[in-house]
């Protein structure tokens, strides 16, 4: 690569960090003058600088150094995403590539490994839907399939972030702006990425990384030539499979059974509260309120509404108390019912301090440590790749090496 378009990228990546020339010149131990005179392409930068520089602006080596590395690189894409928000802080847009760099390095690690082909989303063929109601009933089948193939039953999904790392579905939670509630890069070096909005609840970030992991399987199973009105269809999909992985059938009516609910909604209400009969056979203690339903989306980790909305498309209750449940009133009394109980915050509330990716860096580390026992990377590669993750290069190193007699 010539001196002016590696000038030209760095420069380029640089300001999309907004990363000032002294600090750029502070890490890579050179003067401010020196990193404009490189960014000119007046100055070859040593393979340390360089190095350092790729390092600090999060990007590739290979994006400052090779001619045929022509491809947009996965950190400038998901910049251009939210690069017209007006809270996009530096902040905001440093954690965004530095969260990046993990993903690629996962992708590099499962590569080296031999792990790419294993990490593919499973096909489910079919006929493309071809309207809204088709696209709901592909993505019901899709779930329910997933759910068997996974081996999850009817239970709730503890940890979804996790699963989908395991899965090569790139996740994490970080600051993003506020309208944006989801980061979805899709990039040949990182594959899919999905960055949750910490802001947001951990119920609503559940379900975005639910509906991507939904699109990315209807994705690999159809081909819609990026047709409009097949994205839509897509939309509808993804949707249907977020509720019906999150909220199985089988899963939600076991749950009302052991709370000793439903089979009464279909009644009026207020017949039932004036019935003596009704009151003498337990009827109406039979009927699902709003408390019942605090504690099973809390269960199921899936918000309030769509837990009422879940409820009334399998015909657990109908029009009249899902409106009951949906009102002002009764979602803030499962609210505050869950506050009561100690149970809102990291489900309706964000967590103070969640900002971050741990499964991911977990998922980074255990592949690092395996690719240097394999001797596919050497130490000062694992030692660096300890650092940027957050663990002290010197431990991670060490228990690579730990005997397997130990």
């Amino acid at each position: 690569m010539n001196l002016i378009e590696q000038g030209r990228r760095l420069a380029v990546a640089r300001e999309q960090l907004s990363i000032t020339k002294n600090e750029a010149g502070e890490a890579a131990g050179l003067p401010a003058t020196a990193v404009s005179r490189i960014e000119e392409g007046g100055r070859e930068a040593s393979f340390h600088e360089l190095t350092t520089l790729s390092n600090l602006y999060c990007r590739p080596f290979g994006w400052f150094s090779l001619d045929e590395w022509n491809i947009e690189d996965d950190v400038a894409l998901a910049l251009g995403e939210i690069v017209s928000c007006p809270d996009a802080t530096r902040e905001i847009r440093i954690g965004v590539a530095r969260c990046l760099r993990v993903c690629r390095e996962a992708a590099f690690l499962e590569d080296v490994l031999g792990r790419s082909e294993r990490l593919r989303c499973p096909i489910y063929r079919g006929p493309a839907p071809n309207s809204a109601e088709e696209a709901s009933a592909r993505g019901k089948q899709m779930a329910e399939r997933e759910r068997e193939r996974l081996g999850l039953g009817n239970v709730p999904v503890a940890n979804l972030t996790e699963l989908l790392v395991k899965l090569g579905i790139r996740s994490a939670t970080l600051d993003l702006p506020r309208s944006i509630p989801c980061l979805v890069v899709h990039h040949p070096n990182i594959g899919v990425a999905v960055l949750a909005n910490a802001g947001d609840s951990p119920v609503n970030q559940r379900f975005h990384l639910a509906r991507v992991y939904g699109r990315q399987l209807m994705e690999c199973s159809v081909n819609h030539g990026g047709d409009d009105g097949m994205n839509e269809l897509i939309d509808s999909c993804a949707n249907a499979f977020a509720a019906e992985f999150l909220l199985p059938e089988d899963g939600l009516r076991t749950e009302m059974r052991l709370l000793g609910k439903g089979g009464s909604e279909a009644l009026d209400r207020a017949t039932l509260e004036d019935s003596l009969e009704s009151r003498r056979t337990g009827t109406c203690a039979r009927i699902i309120n709003f408390p019942d339903v605090a504690l099973i989306a809390h269960r199921f980790g899936a918000g309030y509404p769509k837990v009422v909305h879940r409820m009334k498309s399998i015909g657990c209750v109908n029009q009249t108390a899902a409106d009951r449940l949906l009102s002002p009133r009764h979602e803030a009394g499962g609210e505050e019912y869950l506050r009561m109980l100690g149970m809102f915050e990291g489900y309706g509330a964000p967590v103070v301090g969640a900002n971050g990716s741990r499964e991911l860096r977990g998922h980074v580390a255990h592949l690092g440590m395996e690719a240097h026992r394999r001797q596919e990377i050497s130490r000062g590669r694992l030692f660096e790749i300890g650092e940027f993750i957050g663990v002290a290069g010197s431990e991670l190193v060490d228990l690579a090496v730990v005997p397997r007699d130990w």
